[in-house]
């Protein structure tokens, strides 16, 4: 099964979720889902720099930045069309504050309109979105396990010892996991 099948794979099996807005045909859902698919797969390539030389990864192999962006992507939007379209109820996206499938808060250091990107039906923003959540995730990480999710979430000092660690976070941290290994088991079905 090939890295791109294996994630196509984890997405589809995911359950609609109940707050999903946004009604799609099967056949949409599985061609959005399949774009997801080659985004995380593009996007873990770059991060752990898969088959490329004079590169610096942010994240160790391409399995493991998979997992965290299906991870961070199951936990804040579920993957559902109507928030990776930016079309999220009023009350919902941290009333708007986040955007795209990993619901990425907008950053001083980042333009306006590059965040505004995060969500649509474009592709390149959509994985702009995800380079952005893995390299928040990677400077987070570099302080402690479960700190990658809590910069994430714009609480980086919820994972200092006063605050419970990484507990707080234990749930994505869990799910990577999960998916890690499943990642790892269809990369042997190879």
């Amino acid at each position: 099964m090939t890295f791109h099948s294996a994630i196509l794979a984890i997405l589809l099996a995911l359950p609609v979720n109940v707050h999903e807005t946004h009604h799609e045909t099967s056949s949409a859902h599985l061609a959005r889902m399949g774009q997801l698919a080659s985004i995380i797969e593009h996007v873990a390539n770059r991060a752990a720099c898969y088959h490329r030389s004079k590169c610096r990864p942010i994240v160790g192999d391409r399995l493991h930045a998979a997992a965290i962006l299906l991870a961070q992507g199951e936990s804040e939007s579920g993957f559902r069309a109507d928030v990776q379209l930016g079309e999220c109820p009023a009350t919902e996206c941290d009333w708007g504050r986040a955007r795209g499938p990993w619901q990425i808060w907008q950053w001083p250091s980042v333009p306006v309109r590059e965040w505004l990107a995060y969500a649509g039906a474009d592709a390149a923003g959509v994985e702009l979105g995800a380079w952005r959540a893995l390299a928040v995730w990677a400077g987070g990480e570099r302080r402690g396990t479960g700190c990658g999710y809590a910069q994430l979430a714009g609480m980086p000092g919820a994972c200092s010892l006063d605050a419970g660690g990484g507990r707080r976070w234990a749930r994505r941290t869990s799910l990577e996991r999960r998916y890690l290994a499943r990642l790892r088991r269809k990369e042997l079905e190879r």
